[in-house]
């Protein structure tokens, strides 16, 4: 039977966003090409094929995200929309040059309907409550700590959107690298190294821009830090993300950036830490069956810490 990249490009493209995966490998090999999908963050094959077809099927990822089809030696990036279900989904395109061929991978990108509510990311009820707590405050710092693919830049957008919810009225301002889900009302800004665009250049330019919320999708040097300091002092409630181990070495982190333990501690108001686990299939009891695609899972949840900056706290801060 004749290969139609078309229609098998429409049907990998199908199942990745119905079975909720958040990205889509061609591997090219020596003789076949390997598609797998990453679902709850674990790699699946989904078909190999003959590495004659590969050309064919690349060549049609490049027309749908307006690459440069004749270009196959360097590094590509697009973006395209595909529909499954009446719903428009985002998805982002990367090529680069590999030993047999171009390895390409496809990131789903999240919507705001995406955004899974506080009680639904894993939170305990002490946790939630804290949480809807925090989101009361009209100025300070909100930090969300743990590994890479943790689920940090999710519970900070779930709290926005439960904020959002209530006070729609508000202007919030993400500055992120990639925009990890597409939020109409807010206004998000995507940093770009390579054009000068970093974080503490957007950062500082959005502090002119009237927010009274804003994201910073990593807290990442010095610059960055002083500034979300600065800003959550002046009126501003201020969401960062970071990459340390636990609660207690977010505080340590922000000294190491030289931050006025002063300051920090006047400012920062909680400090999350968490790690993603996988969910049993509830319909096989984790034995893999047609809902969890053989995987014996369904799904991920966070497991929680919370600190809470008291008056105990800030005063050991500031002692630092």
């Amino acid at each position: 039977m004749d290969f139609n990249p078309i229609y098998f490009t429409n049907e990998v493209l199908e199942n990745a966003i119905r079975q909720k995966a958040s990205d889509i490998h061609f591997h090219p090999k020596k003789e076949t090409m390997l598609i797998r999908f990453r679902v709850d963050g674990q790699l699946q094959v989904y078909n190999e094929l003959p590495i004659d077809l590969y050309p064919s099927l690349t060549n049609r990822l490049k027309v749908l995200s307006n690459l440069g089809s004749t270009t196959n030696n360097l590094p590509q990036d697009g973006r395209f929309t595909f529909s499954v279900d009446n719903k428009i989904q985002d998805l982002r395109i990367s090529v680069i040059p590999s030993l047999y061929g171009e390895s390409i991978v496809i990131r789903i990108l999240n919507t705001k309907e995406d955004i899974p509510s506080l009680k639904a990311l894993g939170m305990t009820e002490s946790i939630l409550h804290n949480s809807l707590e925090v989101l009361n405050h009209k100025e300070g710092l909100i930090v969300a700590t743990g590994p890479t693919g943790s689920g940090k830049t999710t519970t900070m957008y779930s709290l926005l959107a439960t904020l959002f919810n209530e006070k729609p009225y508000l202007h919030i301002v993400s500055i992120e690298d990639p925009i990890e889900y597409q939020f109409p009302e807010f206004t998000q800004v995507q940093v770009n190294e390579n054009t000068g665009l970093s974080f503490p250049v957007v950062l500082r330019s959005v502090l002119r821009h009237d927010p009274d919320i804003i994201l910073i999708g990593e807290i990442r040097d010095k610059d960055t830090a002083e500034i979300a300091i600065r800003a959550a002092l002046t009126g501003h409630l201020v969401f960062a993300t970071m990459h340390t181990n636990d609660t207690e070495s977010t505080i340590h982190r922000f000294i190491e950036f030289k931050i006025n333990p002063i300051l920090l501690s006047d400012c920062m108001l909680a400090v999350y830490n968490q790690r993603l686990v996988r969910n049993k299939c509830g319909h096989c009891t984790g034995q893999g069956c047609e809902n969890c695609h053989g995987t014996g899972y369904v799904g991920r949840i966070a497991e929680f810490d919370l600190l809470l900056i008291d008056d105990y706290k800030r005063q050991e801060i500031k002692g630092l």
